[in-house]
């Protein structure tokens, strides 16, 4: 066993739910899950290389795939540049190497879009799941019975049910997402006339949803619902080794970017269908984990891609770009880029910057999220309103930046925005998620993403001299 693993693992063990069944028929069943990954392969300290050759090791400590659950609960297929120039190929690659056998679709999955989801599921081989979601395809599954060391267990597979509020436009216009508790509610009836052993709910989501969304926690729906025996959450960035959720419920969050590995151990009485017990342990990844070799090997092209593509050079500026530069910066790109005459821009993280010679790995460090700039045309009474919701935000704050002097006449003007910030950026700004609802506002989007607005913008702006459009020359953006 790994020394590190050995050593700093953190075990914690659930009461036994029953008193053990004299019958001699039980069956232990090895779970292990992965969650919030975001393609993160490669790694000096942690990645999914790493955390394969403690899967590989776990499975067939445990009797191999017939004993064994690998679970991933989503943000799956994005977030790293071998994501981005593998369009989501490689993580998808690196979930069949594994012989993964549920995957959860998470809401950066969906950033790829529907019509892209749907050329990749077909290509991975675990089961995807997402029970609350109704869309066109009938390759998503929501519920389904694996049999594990002679146990039948359930799988329940959920996405977050907060879509809505995080993407917007035409990757979510045949995307219909319900409320998990509404979901759970057709869904039990037709899992407990399977008779399970054992009952999962895997989902991209934590136990306790930001209060500005509005939804139940996850202790309401195990206390509504206590068939379920464990709870496999994700999206939240964070790590929690076990804990009783409801009356006879597990919950337990793996962590994030491929840092840690969740394991989890239940014993099932097969003549009475009912968990025993169940204990978990969160498993730490190290440099001294090793990578799995059988992965490494397959994803190098997919590395030396991505390595050729993130060296490339973008522009040369005469220094570095950051702070309210920056932020002028992403409003005149989102301007360049739409036509529009002003724009509503989130600056980036404050120690952002882009070097004198920018690359493509600096764009996408900048902005990793593939948000798309979009169009609203407003009337001054509708940008100050806007204005007015963005003095209250203490995080995401919006800058306005415009390139025409405002006006006291009526006529409305176009203004940019980023697909995120329309839907309501997680339910921080509703007041603009309802101003883009209203058709009379001309909502439409560009269909291109920001990154690559900020590079053409980048690339004109090098060529410019002496112009309004020079950086030099570039005005500050307003704070709201």
């Amino acid at each position: 066993m790994n020394k590190t693993s050995a050593i700093l693992a953190i075990l914690f063990f659930a009461i036994f739910l029953f008193p053990f069944s004299h019958s001699a028929e039980t069956a232990d069943i090895l779970i292990l899950h992965t969650s919030d990954i975001h393609s993160h392969i490669f790694g000096t300290d942690h990645g999914w290389l790493r955390v394969a050759s403690e899967i590989r090791r776990l499975r067939s400590m445990h009797g191999g795939r017939d004993k064994t659950l690998l679970i991933d609960c989503g943000d799956t297929l994005t977030g790293t540049i071998v994501a981005e120039t593998s369009g989501g190929t490689a993580p998808a690659a690196m979930l069949n190497l594994l012989d993964y056998d549920v995957w959860i679709l998470g809401n950066h999955d969906f950033e790829l879009g529907t019509g892209r989801l749907e050329k990749i599921i077909p290509s991975i081989h675990a089961d995807t799941f997402s029970a609350n979601t109704a869309w066109r395809t009938d390759m998503v599954k929501k519920w389904k019975v694996y049999e594990k060391g002679g146990a039948k267990i359930a799988i329940i597979g959920m996405t977050s049910p907060f879509l809505d509020h995080w993407l917007w436009g035409s990757i979510v216009y045949d995307l219909h997402t319900q409320p998990l508790m509404g979901s759970l509610d057709l869904v039990i009836p037709e899992v407990m006339e399977s008779k399970p052993d054992m009952i999962i709910l895997a989902l991209h989501h934590g136990r306790f949803p930001p209060a500005r969304l509005g939804s139940v926690n996850l202790s309401a729906i195990t206390k509504k619902y206590p068939q379920i025996d464990l709870v496999l959450g994700g999206h939240v960035h964070q790590e929690n080794p076990g804990e009783k959720s409801g009356s006879s419920s597990w919950f337990f969050l793996a962590g994030i970017h491929g840092r840690t590995l969740g394991k989890i151990e239940a014993k099932i009485d097969l003549a009475n269908k009912r968990v025993l017990a169940i204990k978990s342990a969160i498993i730490p990844i190290s440099d001294e984990t090793p990578q799995d070799h059988d992965c490494l090997r397959a994803m190098q092209k997919w590395e030396n891609q991505a390595v050729e593509f993130k060296s490339k050079l973008v522009s040369r500026q005469p220094e570095p770009i950051s702070g309210k530069k920056l932020c002028s910066l992403f409003a005149m790109a989102l301007c360049h880029a739409s036509g529009a005459e002003a724009a509503f821009i989130s600056p980036p993280s404050q120690n952002a910057i882009l070097p004198p010679a920018t690359t493509e790995f600096d764009l996408y460090q900048i902005q990793p999220f593939n948000d798309k700039v979009c169009i609203l045309t407003l009337n001054e009474d509708q940008i100050a309103e806007i204005a007015a919701e963005q003095k209250a935000q203490t995080l995401r704050r919006q800058h306005f930046h415009r390139n025409s002097p405002e006006t006291a006449s009526p006529r409305k003007i176009n203004v940019a925005f980023s697909s995120y910030a329309l839907a309501g950026a997680g339910g921080r700004f509703p007041t603009l998620k309802k101003i883009a609802m209203d058709p009379d506002s001309n909502p439409r989007e560009t269909n291109i993403l920001i990154r690559d607005a900020l590079r053409s913008f980048l690339k004109r702006v090098n060529h410019v001299r002496g112009g309004a459009e020079t950086l030099e020359d570039c005005p500050a953006p307003t704070p709201n």
